[in-house]
């Protein structure tokens, strides 16, 4: 990506600071939960959870998500072929977020 193209709320994410001891793109079976602790506390979460779900990406931890849990939310499916815009799922996502926490 041309550095022109970079998001700018990419800056202030967490993986490109502290996360670097966190795999990011994990294969099926490896541990996401240290990618998705550090997803928790960053500050441009919900940007990060757009880029991914308004740009079809279908691999990786993006926003605190795996491409699983994105397609769950509706992201993209045989009926939708193209992404849903973010807004759409932020609220779904932060319901499942809640519904962990009980």
């Amino acid at each position: 990506m041309p550095e022109s193209a970079v998001p700018t709320w990419m800056a202030a994410a967490l993986c490109a600071t502290e996360g670097r001891n966190a795999e990011f793109f994990v294969v099926r079976g490896q541990d996401d939960r240290p990618a998705k602790a550090v997803c928790a506390r960053c500050p441009v979460r919900d940007d990060c959870l757009g880029y991914a779900l308004d740009n079809g990406i279908a691999y990786g931890i993006w926003g605190g998500t795996s491409a699983r849990e994105r397609s769950r939310l509706g992201a993209t499916s045989p009926s939708r072929p193209e992404p849903v815009e973010a807004h759409e799922v932020l609220v779904v996502s932060r319901r499942g977020d809640e519904s962990d926490d009980s």
